[in-house]
């Protein structure tokens, strides 16, 4: 089956994960990183998951699942290890008008949570459509390897260095020059090797020295 892939926005919408277990901890991670306003159903809590009630980051509902519990929800996660009660999940989300997931059951899902890797502002998706979870493992941890932060720390120039020019009178074909120019430099290469002064002269001949690392504000460490 083919998935159309997309990013949705997650901030402060409310999230069901139904299950209490480490891989319904799992989820609950991704999403409250995501933002989300998280809701876990489970009469047994992972310490962690204990963690996370106590402080007040999620919500937790210490009983098993009952019919209106996917009610005003973005999406409901299921993980709770019992087929007969995801599907009934599911079909409850469904009425609902709630998009659902229940691991290691694609046959239920309106939608897979892939493989990620990410980098601050990077994030690469993979998935083999329920194929194979273990290649998209495999190369998610291939990627892991190769993707540095200096990726992420290039985005963040990149990304600063746009919304500056912005406020500039410069034309579109210049700015497209700009960052074509810095994409096709070795700037990921001096960053890796923390060379922030050539990454600095290498600013300034692409914008004709109208910006440094200095200039955009540049947390670039402790190795400047």
């Amino acid at each position: 089956m083919k998935y159309y892939p997309i990013f949705v926005r997650a901030v402060g919408r409310k999230c069901l994960v139904v299950g209490g277990g480490s891989v319904a901890e799992q989820k609950v991670r991704s999403l409250l990183e995501a933002g989300a306003g998280v809701t876990v159903v489970s009469p047994d809590l992972t310490a962690n998951l204990e963690g996370m009630a106590g402080r007040g980051a999620i919500t937790c509902v210490r009983r098993v699942y009952q019919e209106g519990d996917t009610e005003g929800c973005f999406v409901v996660f299921a993980a709770t290890g019992r087929a007969d009660v995801d599907r009934r999940i599911a079909e409850h989300a469904a009425r609902s008008g709630t998009l659902f997931n229940a691991v290691d059951r694609p046959d239920l899902c309106d939608f897979i949570s892939p493989a990620v890797v990410t980098r601050d502002d990077l994030t690469i998706a993979i998935s083999t459509s329920g194929a194979s979870p273990a290649m998209a493992r495999q190369l998610r941890q291939k990627l892991e390897a190769e993707i540095g932060p200096e990726y992420a720390l290039a985005l963040q120039i990149l990304g600063r260095l746009r919304e500056r020019l912005k406020g500039l009178d410069v034309a579109a074909d210049e700015r497209s020059r700009i960052f074509t120019e810095l994409v096709e430099s070795p700037l990921l290469e001096l960053l890796r090797c923390r060379r922030f002064g050539d990454v600095d002269a290498l600013l300034a001949a692409a914008t004709a020295a109208r910006f440094t690392l200095s200039s955009l504000d540049i947390d670039w460490g402790d190795g400047a």
